[in-house]
């Protein structure tokens, strides 16, 4: 009873209280049925087999191999073989999805990319890393170089080709990859 408040004041009980109880129950319940499904969604995707990285692409006999991904979400590995197959693996980790496609390229696309090719040129020293991550970095693979790694193009008209390229090459999975 201090400050003068009667004992009966302090026991006294909110009439509203129950009603307000009654109405933050349901919100709570949601609450914990969202955060128990979303719990379990997590433990299922992590139960399942893992399916990265994706399948490796023969390289034998190619003509180009291009390997191209963010370094998390995807990945997409193009081979390009000299008679005209190709081959693409691919890996995405959301939805825990990879595979392997074959195919041939039509003569038109083969001849454009074996011009776009050969007018690389030769490489320079290699261009600095990027220092960013989760950015697309791709790798162009040609006559036993990959470009960026191993060099870069020397002059105007060999970048030039080098990005012709690597646009074909990019239809090329646009086309054949997972959506």
């Amino acid at each position: 009873m201090t400050s003068g408040t009667p004992r009966k004041e302090l026991c006294r009980v909110d009439a509203a209280g129950p009603a307000r109880d009654t109405e933050l129950m349901p919100r709570g319940l949601i609450a914990l049925v969202v955060l128990v499904s979303v719990l379990g969604a997590a433990e299922a995707g992590l139960a399942r087999p893992a399916k990265w990285p994706p399948p490796h692409c023969p390289t034998a006999r190619a003509l180009v191999a291009y390997y191209v991904s963010d370094g998390f979400t995807f990945n997409d590995d193009l081979v390009v073989r000299r008679d005209g197959h190709a081959s693409l693996c691919w890996g995405r980790h959301i939805g825990n999805r990879s595979g392997r496609r074959d195919f041939a390229l039509p003569l038109a696309t083969m001849t454009a990319l074996a011009r776009q090719l050969t007018r690389i040129g030769t490489l320079g020293p290699p261009p600095p890393p990027p220092t960013q991550a989760d950015v697309r970095a791709a790798s162009l693979v040609y006559r036993g170089k990959a470009i960026p790694r191993d060099g870069y193009p020397n002059t105007d008209a060999g970048v030039r080709a080098l990005h012709a390229a690597e646009r074909l090459l990019d239809r090329i999975i646009a086309r054949h990859a997972p959506a």
